[in-house]
């Protein structure tokens, strides 16, 4: 990773968190972790979230307004070739204030896209788990 896709993942992540936390869907206290994916490509960047208990089913929330966040990451992160990543899976623990960023491209992705044959599935595919947050 290069010294400027470092810097837009530490600013950038943090600016999406900061959009996340001041949601007023996340003013109620009824959540434990929080679930966002982000589908960016040249043409659209599509966005959902969801908000979890420990052992509730997964709630849909409203995302902020980041399509602009999310583009500015994936210009920003592109590899020395100007690959870059499909998906972004953002989670985050409300208690540690835990914030981890996954990055998936090319068929690996097809999984994590935001289609009308996998809505039902994705909810529980993005559930924050404790492994999600352990350090590497």
């Amino acid at each position: 990773m290069t010294d400027d896709s470092a810097a837009a993942l530490g600013e950038i992540s943090q600016a999406l968190a900061g959009e996340i936390l001041t949601m007023p869907d996340l003013s109620d206290p009824e959540w434990d972790t929080y679930a966002m994916i982000a589908e960016v490509s040249d043409e659209a960047v599509g966005v959902t979230a969801y908000r979890y208990t420990e052992t509730g089913p997964p709630k849909p929330t409203r995302h902020p307004e980041v399509y602009g966040l999310f583009r500015e990451l994936h210009e920003r992160t592109r590899g020395t070739d100007g690959e870059a990543w499909d998906i972004a899976i953002m989670k985050i623990h409300r208690d540690t204030a835990q914030l981890v960023m996954n990055f998936v491209s090319g068929e690996a992705a097809q999984m994590w896209r935001i289609t009308p044959e996998n809505i039902g599935n994705l909810p529980e595919m993005l559930r924050p788990r404790a492994e999600d947050f352990e350090a590497v």
